[in-house]
């Protein structure tokens, strides 16, 4: 396979790596899914900020999916 491609490839599967670790710790995690209950101004932030984070994942995730089936 040409070198480039390879590297590509590897770039897209640490992505969706990632991307999935991120995703499973958060969506598995009871911890984090009662601390959304009852929050105050700036949890409430926090919050926003996580779930933007979990799209954003999710968005890379996606991407790095389709990259590598199209690299295939």
């Amino acid at each position: 396979m040409n070198e480039y491609v390879t590297a590509t490839k590897s770039y897209f599967e640490r992505e969706k790596s990632e991307a999935e670790a991120f995703l499973d710790t958060y969506l598995n995690n009871a911890d984090a899914k009662a601390a959304a209950r009852d929050l105050s101004e700036e949890q409430q932030q926090a919050e926003l900020s996580l779930k933007l984070e979990i799209k954003s994942t999710t968005h890379k995730l996606v991407n790095a999916e389709h990259a590598l089936e199209i690299l295939e």
